[in-house]
């Protein structure tokens, strides 16, 4: 089904990664977008912004009727940008050169409508979606935490 006429949701996500992945041109690192800026500017925080992206991604890869398989992968390579993308620095340049969000329309496009919509797809977008946005706020928690537990040793003193 990939040479039909694209849906109004699938132009949609078209835009959005290029947002995410590859909107302004760097000497050097090519396409840069706000998966990769955002993380850098606020850690953790721009990373789980942009992971919600990512889920937005993965609901229309199951309406546009992904199979089963490509939407596991895509799962895994969301969470791998997240947890990856979440790392300082060194993750913000993951994020550059990862690019789930390209990868995951790459898979949405070659095989949309090819899997049935049928209940496995919907508890696997379901299970993604738990795992994504644990990924989104497992951090945000260990930053929190982490502040937390810091201020409390520094009151001491």
């Amino acid at each position: 089904m990939s040479g039909a006429e694209p849906s109004k949701s699938l132009v949609r996500v078209r835009k959005l990664v290029r947002w995410l992945d590859d909107r302004v041109t760097l000497p050097i690192l090519g396409g840069v977008g706000l998966d990769g800026l955002l993380g850098l500017i606020f850690p953790v925080f721009g990373d789980a912004l942009t992971g919600m992206g990512s889920i937005a991604l993965l609901i229309t890869a199951r309406r546009e009727r992904v199979p089963a398989g490509t939407l596991l992968r895509m799962v895994f390579n969301i969470v791998v940008d997240v947890v990856l993308g979440a790392i300082p620095v060194v993750g913000d340049l993951f994020d550059v050169a990862w690019r789930s969000n390209r990868r995951n329309l790459a898979l949405l496009e070659r095989h949309r409508g090819e899997g049935s919509g049928g209940l496995a797809d919907g508890l696997i977008v379901g299970v993604g979606l738990l795992l994504a946005v644990a990924a989104v706020l497992v951090p945000i928690w260990v930053l929190i935490w982490t502040g937390g537990t810091l201020y409390d040793w520094v009151s001491q003193f």
